[in-house]
Protein backbone atom coordinates (compact mmCIF):
# COMPACT_ATOMS: atom_id res chain seq x y z
CA UNK A 1 0.00 0.00 0.00
CA UNK A 2 2.87 2.29 0.77
CA UNK A 3 4.40 1.71 -2.68
CA UNK A 4 1.04 2.31 -4.33
CA UNK A 5 0.55 5.63 -2.49
CA UNK A 6 4.06 6.73 -3.41
CA UNK A 7 3.38 5.99 -7.05
CA UNK A 8 0.11 7.97 -6.96
CA UNK A 9 1.85 10.88 -5.27
CA UNK A 10 4.62 10.78 -7.88
CA UNK A 11 2.13 10.83 -10.75
CA UNK A 12 0.25 13.73 -9.12
CA UNK A 13 3.50 15.64 -8.67
CA UNK A 14 4.49 15.04 -12.30
CA UNK A 15 1.03 16.14 -13.42
CA UNK A 16 1.28 19.32 -11.36
CA UNK A 17 4.71 20.07 -12.85
CA UNK A 18 3.41 19.53 -16.36
CA UNK A 19 0.36 21.71 -15.68
CA UNK A 20 2.51 24.45 -14.15
CA UNK A 21 4.94 24.34 -17.09
CA UNK A 22 2.06 24.52 -19.57
CA UNK A 23 0.48 27.36 -17.66
CA UNK A 24 3.76 29.28 -17.62
CA UNK A 25 4.34 28.55 -21.31
CA UNK A 26 0.86 29.66 -22.31
CA UNK A 27 1.15 32.70 -20.10
CA UNK A 28 4.43 33.70 -21.67
CA UNK A 29 2.97 33.21 -25.16
CA UNK A 30 -0.16 35.16 -24.29
CA UNK A 31 1.81 37.61 -22.17
CA UNK A 32 -0.56 36.94 -19.29
CA UNK A 33 1.98 37.63 -16.60
CA UNK A 34 3.59 40.69 -18.24
CA UNK A 35 2.62 44.18 -16.99
CA UNK A 36 0.28 45.81 -19.49
CA UNK A 37 -1.68 48.97 -20.16
CA UNK A 38 -5.14 49.04 -21.68
CA UNK A 39 -6.11 50.86 -24.89
CA UNK A 40 -9.29 50.99 -26.96
CA UNK A 41 -10.41 51.59 -30.54
CA UNK A 42 -13.85 51.64 -32.16
CA UNK A 43 -14.36 49.92 -35.56
CA UNK A 44 -17.29 49.82 -37.95
CA UNK A 45 -16.38 46.25 -38.88
CA UNK A 46 -13.94 44.00 -36.99
CA UNK A 47 -13.91 41.31 -39.77
CA UNK A 48 -14.07 38.30 -37.42
CA UNK A 49 -11.75 39.69 -34.72
CA UNK A 50 -12.21 37.89 -31.39
CA UNK A 51 -10.85 37.85 -27.85
CA UNK A 52 -7.26 36.61 -27.66
CA UNK A 53 -6.22 37.76 -31.14
CA UNK A 54 -2.83 39.41 -31.37
CA UNK A 55 -1.96 43.12 -31.48
CA UNK A 56 1.21 43.90 -33.47
CA UNK A 57 3.42 46.95 -34.03
CA UNK A 58 6.06 46.96 -36.77
CA UNK A 59 5.45 43.21 -37.19
CA UNK A 60 6.11 42.44 -33.50
CA UNK A 61 3.44 41.19 -31.08
CA UNK A 62 2.90 43.83 -28.39
CA UNK A 63 -0.44 42.72 -26.89
CA UNK A 64 -3.71 40.80 -27.19
CA UNK A 65 -7.39 41.57 -27.61
CA UNK A 66 -9.19 41.42 -24.25
CA UNK A 67 -12.83 42.22 -25.08
CA UNK A 68 -15.24 43.39 -27.78
CA UNK A 69 -18.48 45.29 -27.15
CA UNK A 70 -21.07 47.11 -29.22
CA UNK A 71 -21.29 50.90 -28.95
CA UNK A 72 -24.60 52.48 -30.09
CA UNK A 73 -24.32 54.41 -33.38
CA UNK A 74 -20.52 53.99 -33.37
CA UNK A 75 -19.62 50.37 -34.04
CA UNK A 76 -17.63 47.77 -32.12
CA UNK A 77 -15.41 48.91 -29.26
CA UNK A 78 -12.31 46.73 -28.91
CA UNK A 79 -10.32 46.73 -25.70
CA UNK A 80 -6.78 45.37 -25.85
CA UNK A 81 -3.68 45.24 -23.70
CA UNK A 82 -0.22 46.48 -24.67
CA UNK A 83 2.88 45.41 -22.77
CA UNK A 84 4.62 48.13 -20.81
CA UNK A 85 8.01 47.35 -22.35
CA UNK A 86 6.47 48.19 -25.79
CA UNK A 87 4.56 51.24 -24.60
CA UNK A 88 7.44 53.69 -25.00
CA UNK A 89 7.80 52.87 -28.72
CA UNK A 90 4.13 53.46 -29.61
CA UNK A 91 3.19 57.13 -30.02
CA UNK A 92 -0.08 58.97 -29.53
CA UNK A 93 -0.62 59.78 -33.24
CA UNK A 94 -0.26 56.12 -34.29
CA UNK A 95 -3.24 54.54 -36.03
CA UNK A 96 -4.70 51.05 -35.73
CA UNK A 97 -6.52 48.83 -38.20
CA UNK A 98 -7.94 45.31 -38.48
CA UNK A 99 -5.85 43.11 -40.73
CA UNK A 100 -5.14 39.42 -41.23
CA UNK A 101 -2.12 37.26 -40.55
CA UNK A 102 -1.32 36.59 -44.22
CA UNK A 103 -3.84 36.51 -47.04
CA UNK A 104 -6.38 34.22 -45.31
CA UNK A 105 -4.89 34.03 -41.79
CA UNK A 106 -6.42 34.95 -38.43
CA UNK A 107 -7.61 38.52 -37.84
CA UNK A 108 -5.36 40.79 -35.77
CA UNK A 109 -4.87 44.44 -34.86
CA UNK A 110 -2.00 46.27 -36.53
CA UNK A 111 -0.59 49.54 -35.13
CA UNK A 112 1.30 51.75 -37.60
CA UNK A 113 2.79 55.25 -37.84
CA UNK A 114 3.36 57.75 -35.09
CA UNK A 115 5.99 60.42 -34.41
CA UNK A 116 8.22 60.73 -31.31
CA UNK A 117 7.31 64.43 -30.97
CA UNK A 118 3.78 63.46 -29.85
CA UNK A 119 5.05 61.29 -27.00
CA UNK A 120 4.31 57.69 -25.97
CA UNK A 121 0.81 56.37 -25.28
CA UNK A 122 -0.53 56.01 -21.72
CA UNK A 123 -3.03 53.70 -20.03
CA UNK A 124 -6.53 54.20 -21.46
CA UNK A 125 -5.29 55.60 -24.80
CA UNK A 126 -7.88 55.71 -27.64
CA UNK A 127 -6.37 54.92 -31.04
CA UNK A 128 -7.48 56.46 -34.33
CA UNK A 129 -8.79 53.84 -36.73
CA UNK A 130 -7.69 53.24 -40.32
CA UNK A 131 -9.99 51.11 -42.45
CA UNK A 132 -8.44 48.22 -44.35
CA UNK A 133 -10.11 46.14 -47.00
CA UNK A 134 -11.64 43.04 -45.49
CA UNK A 135 -11.49 39.56 -46.95
CA UNK A 136 -14.99 40.08 -48.32
CA UNK A 137 -13.86 43.30 -50.02
CA UNK A 138 -10.87 41.52 -51.51
CA UNK A 139 -13.08 38.68 -52.72
CA UNK A 140 -15.42 41.23 -54.34
CA UNK A 141 -12.43 42.84 -56.00
CA UNK A 142 -11.26 39.44 -57.26
CA UNK A 143 -14.73 38.77 -58.63
CA UNK A 144 -14.77 42.11 -60.46
CA UNK A 145 -11.30 41.38 -61.80
CA UNK A 146 -12.44 37.96 -63.02
CA UNK A 147 -15.41 39.58 -64.79
CA UNK A 148 -13.11 42.10 -66.45
CA UNK A 149 -10.69 39.35 -67.50
CA UNK A 150 -13.61 37.36 -68.94
CA UNK A 151 -14.79 40.42 -70.91
CA UNK A 152 -11.26 41.05 -72.19
CA UNK A 153 -10.93 37.39 -73.16
CA UNK A 154 -14.20 37.59 -75.11
CA UNK A 155 -13.02 40.72 -76.94
CA UNK A 156 -9.69 39.09 -77.76
CA UNK A 157 -11.53 36.04 -79.08
CA UNK A 158 -13.64 38.24 -81.37
CA UNK A 159 -10.53 40.07 -82.62
CA UNK A 160 -8.71 36.79 -83.28
CA UNK A 161 -11.73 35.45 -85.21
CA UNK A 162 -11.85 38.60 -87.35
CA UNK A 163 -8.11 38.34 -88.06
CA UNK A 164 -8.56 34.68 -88.91
CA UNK A 165 -11.36 35.53 -91.36
CA UNK A 166 -9.31 38.34 -92.98
CA UNK A 167 -11.32 41.19 -91.50
CA UNK A 168 -9.83 44.45 -90.29
CA UNK A 169 -6.45 45.93 -91.16
CA UNK A 170 -4.39 43.21 -89.52
CA UNK A 171 -6.54 40.46 -91.01
CA UNK A 172 -6.19 41.96 -94.49
CA UNK A 173 -2.44 42.23 -94.07
CA UNK A 174 -2.24 38.57 -93.10
CA UNK A 175 -4.67 37.33 -95.76
CA UNK A 176 -4.21 39.70 -98.73
CA UNK A 177 -1.09 38.80 -100.72
CA UNK A 178 -1.03 42.16 -102.54
CA UNK A 179 -0.83 44.07 -99.28
CA UNK A 180 1.92 41.71 -98.16
CA UNK A 181 3.82 42.32 -101.40
CA UNK A 182 3.41 46.09 -100.98
CA UNK A 183 4.72 45.86 -97.45
CA UNK A 184 7.61 43.73 -98.66
CA UNK A 185 8.47 46.31 -101.32
CA UNK A 186 8.19 49.10 -98.78
CA UNK A 187 10.55 47.29 -96.45
CA UNK A 188 12.97 46.76 -99.34
CA UNK A 189 12.89 50.49 -100.10
CA UNK A 190 13.43 51.25 -96.44
CA UNK A 191 16.43 48.92 -96.42
CA UNK A 192 17.81 50.68 -99.51
CA UNK A 193 17.26 54.05 -97.86
CA UNK A 194 19.02 52.77 -94.76
CA UNK A 195 21.97 51.71 -96.92
CA UNK A 196 22.10 55.19 -98.49
CA UNK A 197 21.97 56.73 -95.04
CA UNK A 198 24.87 54.49 -94.07
CA UNK A 199 26.84 55.67 -97.11
CA UNK A 200 26.07 59.28 -96.23
CA UNK A 201 27.22 58.62 -92.68
CA UNK A 202 30.48 57.17 -93.98
CA UNK A 203 30.94 60.21 -96.22
CA UNK A 204 30.34 62.51 -93.30
CA UNK A 205 32.88 60.53 -91.32
CA UNK A 206 35.44 60.91 -94.08
CA UNK A 207 34.66 64.61 -94.32
CA UNK A 208 35.08 65.02 -90.56
CA UNK A 209 38.40 63.22 -90.81
CA UNK A 210 39.43 65.77 -93.44
CA UNK A 211 38.73 68.53 -90.96
CA UNK A 212 41.48 67.12 -88.74
CA UNK A 213 43.99 66.63 -91.57
CA UNK A 214 46.56 69.43 -91.59
CA UNK A 215 47.03 69.17 -95.37
CA UNK A 216 43.38 69.90 -96.25
CA UNK A 217 41.89 73.32 -96.93
CA UNK A 218 39.10 73.09 -94.27
CA UNK A 219 41.69 72.39 -91.57
CA UNK A 220 43.86 75.26 -92.76
CA UNK A 221 40.90 77.63 -92.94
CA UNK A 222 39.89 76.80 -89.38
CA UNK A 223 43.33 76.38 -87.81
CA UNK A 224 45.82 78.43 -89.87
CA UNK A 225 46.48 81.79 -88.23
CA UNK A 226 47.79 83.31 -91.50
CA UNK A 227 45.09 82.42 -94.02
CA UNK A 228 42.12 83.46 -91.92
CA UNK A 229 43.36 87.04 -91.28
CA UNK A 230 44.09 87.38 -95.00
CA UNK A 231 40.62 86.13 -95.88
CA UNK A 232 39.15 88.52 -93.35
CA UNK A 233 41.16 91.41 -94.79
CA UNK A 234 40.18 90.44 -98.36
CA UNK A 235 36.55 90.26 -97.33
CA UNK A 236 36.81 93.69 -95.75
CA UNK A 237 38.38 95.10 -98.94
CA UNK A 238 35.62 93.52 -101.02
CA UNK A 239 33.06 95.17 -98.77
CA UNK A 240 34.86 98.51 -99.14
CA UNK A 241 35.12 98.07 -102.95
CA UNK A 242 31.44 97.21 -103.12
CA UNK A 243 30.63 100.32 -101.12
CA UNK A 244 32.86 102.39 -103.46
CA UNK A 245 31.14 100.92 -106.53
CA UNK A 246 27.79 101.73 -105.01
CA UNK A 247 28.89 105.30 -104.31
CA UNK A 248 30.19 105.65 -107.91
CA UNK A 249 26.94 104.27 -109.28
CA UNK A 250 24.98 106.71 -107.13
CA UNK A 251 27.12 109.61 -108.35
CA UNK A 252 26.73 108.44 -111.97
CA UNK A 253 22.98 108.25 -111.57
CA UNK A 254 22.97 111.74 -110.08
CA UNK A 255 25.10 113.04 -112.96
CA UNK A 256 22.80 111.42 -115.52
CA UNK A 257 19.81 112.94 -113.82
CA UNK A 258 21.53 116.37 -113.90
CA UNK A 259 22.44 115.88 -117.56
CA UNK A 260 18.88 114.92 -118.45
CA UNK A 261 17.66 117.89 -116.49
CA UNK A 262 20.08 120.23 -118.33
CA UNK A 263 19.11 118.80 -121.72
CA UNK A 264 15.46 119.19 -120.89
CA UNK A 265 16.14 122.74 -119.76
CA UNK A 266 18.06 123.47 -123.00
CA UNK A 267 15.32 121.94 -125.07
CA UNK A 268 12.64 123.87 -123.25
CA UNK A 269 14.62 127.17 -123.30
CA UNK A 270 13.82 128.92 -126.62
CA UNK A 271 16.68 131.36 -126.09
CA UNK A 272 19.36 128.65 -126.16
CA UNK A 273 20.78 127.45 -129.49
CA UNK A 274 19.45 123.92 -128.97
CA UNK A 275 16.07 125.29 -127.94
CA UNK A 276 15.96 127.55 -130.96
CA UNK A 277 16.79 124.63 -133.27
CA UNK A 278 14.18 122.34 -131.73
CA UNK A 279 11.45 124.90 -131.04
CA UNK A 280 11.80 127.62 -133.72
CA UNK A 281 10.54 126.43 -137.12
CA UNK A 282 12.07 129.36 -138.97
CA UNK A 283 15.47 128.75 -137.49
CA UNK A 284 15.24 125.09 -138.40
CA UNK A 285 14.25 126.02 -141.96
CA UNK A 286 17.20 128.40 -142.22
CA UNK A 287 19.56 125.69 -140.98
CA UNK A 288 18.19 123.28 -143.58
CA UNK A 289 18.62 125.90 -146.32
CA UNK A 290 22.15 126.61 -145.13
CA UNK A 291 23.02 122.91 -145.23
CA UNK A 292 21.46 122.64 -148.69
CA UNK A 293 23.46 125.64 -149.90
CA UNK A 294 26.64 124.17 -148.43
CA UNK A 295 26.00 120.90 -150.26
CA UNK A 296 25.33 122.75 -153.51
CA UNK A 297 28.45 124.91 -153.09
CA UNK A 298 30.53 121.82 -152.33
CA UNK A 299 29.26 120.18 -155.52
CA UNK A 300 30.03 123.25 -157.59
CA UNK A 301 33.44 123.54 -155.98
CA UNK A 302 34.17 119.96 -156.95
CA UNK A 303 33.16 120.73 -160.56
CA UNK A 304 35.34 123.81 -160.60
CA UNK A 305 38.29 121.84 -159.31
CA UNK A 306 37.72 119.20 -161.97
CA UNK A 307 37.63 121.86 -164.68
CA UNK A 308 40.69 123.50 -163.19
CA UNK A 309 42.62 120.23 -163.48
CA UNK A 310 41.91 120.18 -167.22
CA UNK A 311 42.91 123.79 -167.67
CA UNK A 312 45.97 124.24 -169.79
CA UNK A 313 47.63 126.48 -167.22
CA UNK A 314 47.24 124.08 -164.28
CA UNK A 315 47.41 120.73 -166.09
CA UNK A 316 51.18 120.43 -165.67
CA UNK A 317 50.93 121.12 -161.93
CA UNK A 318 48.33 118.42 -161.36
CA UNK A 319 50.30 115.86 -163.38
CA UNK A 320 53.39 116.59 -161.32
CA UNK A 321 51.33 116.18 -158.11
CA UNK A 322 49.94 112.84 -159.30
CA UNK A 323 53.43 111.59 -160.09
CA UNK A 324 54.73 112.50 -156.64
CA UNK A 325 51.79 110.68 -155.03
CA UNK A 326 52.56 107.59 -157.12
CA UNK A 327 56.20 107.63 -156.07
CA UNK A 328 55.23 107.91 -152.41
CA UNK A 329 52.95 104.89 -152.74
Amino acid sequence: MKNKGAKVGLFVLIGLLIFSSGLVLIGSMRKLFVPKIQATATFNDVSGLSKGNNVTYAGVKVGTVESLSFTPNQGVKVTFGITENSQEFIYKDAIIKVSTDGLIGNPLLVITGGSPQRGAIADGHIFSVSKEDSQQDMLKTFQESNKNILAITSDVKVIVDEIKNGKGSLGKILKDEKIYENLDQTLAKLNASASQVGVMANNMTEFSKGLTDKNTLPYQLTRNTTIMPQLTQTSSKLVETSASFKQTADETNAMIKDLNKNINNLLSDQNSPLGVVTKDDKAAENIRNTISNLASSSSKLSENMEALQHNIFFRRYFKKKDKENSNEK
